[in-house]
């Protein structure tokens, strides 16, 4: 029985910039937005879990007159020294408008990652 082999952290970083090449190709088809304007995030800290990894939290907002199915939060991380280590995105689902919805999300990081910062907020309806 063949055994599961965790991915390797360049092949995970290639495969994030695949991605993440993948989704910059998609507005001109209509695909997704980048409205960071219509959209407020605030409130963000980076916390621990139990086990010590980073956890980014915050809340946001959407100022449009429909809901947002899908937004992906991008964000900068940085470490000890205040450099840059990395990025990350996660998904908030079913935004009203209007609405504050608060959000957690744990951070795969294989570095010391002592502060996050919003870049960009896209829509994927």
């Amino acid at each position: 029985m063949p055994s599961s082999t965790p991915v390797h952290p360049v092949r995970r970083a290639l495969l994030g910039v695949c991605c993440l090449l993948l989704l910059m190709s998609l507005p001109a088809c209509g695909g997704l937005e980048d409205v960071s304007d219509d959209i407020q995030v605030e409130d963000i800290a980076l916390q621990r879990d139990h086990a010590g990894a980073p956890v980014v939290s915050g809340r946001i907002k959407s100022e449009r007159e429909r809901p947002i199915n899908v937004a992906q939060v991008q964000v900068t991380l940085f470490g000890p020294t205040n450099e840059r280590t990395g990025s990350a995105s996660f998904t908030v689902r079913d935004l009203q408008p209007g609405e504050w919805k608060e959000f957690e999300e744990l951070i795969e990081a294989d570095v010391d990652v002592q502060r996050a910062r919003v870049r960009s907020v896209v829509v994927m309806n």
